[in-house]
């Protein structure tokens, strides 16, 4: 999944399921910084990106 692509598909999936990033973040155990690294593809980890596209069922 490219970049935005992906932060565009996280963002809507926090806003359809009224979910805030820093509660996902903290859902995650990973600080809202880092995950908004993460969700806007400044920071590469699979692993999280995964946890993450679990997390929100996308």
């Amino acid at each position: 999944m490219k970049k935005i692509d992906f932060e565009m598909s996280v963002r809507k999936a926090l806003r359809i399921k009224k979910i805030s990033l820093s509660k996902m973040a903290k859902e995650l155990g990973i600080s809202t910084a880092y995950c908004s690294d993460l969700v806007r593809g400044n920071r590469e980890s699979e692993e999280r990106k995964k946890q993450i596209k679990e997390f929100l069922e996308i």
